[in-house]
């Protein structure tokens, strides 16, 4: 079985620790192993937006990518699946737009997680998957898994948000 953390480009900066708040297929994707890659689309596929997962095209600003990021870090944790099109927008397969359309987005994002948050986020987990786009092409989604924190995260400019429900909420 391919595991997440033998995949190039598997990073992890911290201890695991698994959200209380999602179901099992989201809490095993959440730990990222022991899932190939099928099985991982088909499981982002079957995901609603909703407090622990939200999915965004790479044509999304960085920005707000972050402030998706940060919401999941202040709240209960949460996977950001990027190269995915809005389930009210499309349904199934037609939903796998891919990170090509824009891959300096993800790029930047890459940065700005390291960069942008403060306090630092001490676990954040991302990864690249396999797929054929819709236009039947090979792309790649890029799959972002946030642990809940314990203390509270900021963007740089001093915005803080947080998840509730299927939205990203500024708080301060």
């Amino acid at each position: 079985t391919d595991r997440a953390e033998d995949r190039p480009g598997f990073v992890s900066s911290g201890p695991e620790e698994t959200p209380k708040k999602i179901n099992a297929k989201q809490r095993e994707l959440f730990k990222m192993s022991n899932i190939d890659d099928q099985e991982l689309v088909k499981a982002v596929l079957s995901f609603r937006e909703w407090q622990s997962f939200d999915c965004k095209r790479a044509l999304a600003k960085p920005g707000r990518l972050l402030e998706t990021i940060v919401s999941f870090a202040n709240a209960d944790g949460g996977i950001l699946a990027i190269g995915l099109e809005d389930p009210v927008k499309a349904s199934g397969e037609a939903r796998l737009i891919g990170i090509d359309e824009k891959p300096e987005h993800v790029a930047e994002l890459l940065h700005l997680v390291k960069t942008d948050i403060s306090p630092a986020l001490g676990d954040v987990r991302h990864f690249e998957v396999p797929i054929t786009n819709v236009l039947g092409k090979p792309d790649k989604l890029y799959i972002f898994s946030i642990h809940k924190s314990n203390d509270v995260h900021s963007l740089r400019s001093g915005d803080t948000f947080v998840r509730r429900g299927d939205k990203t909420v500024k708080i301060g």
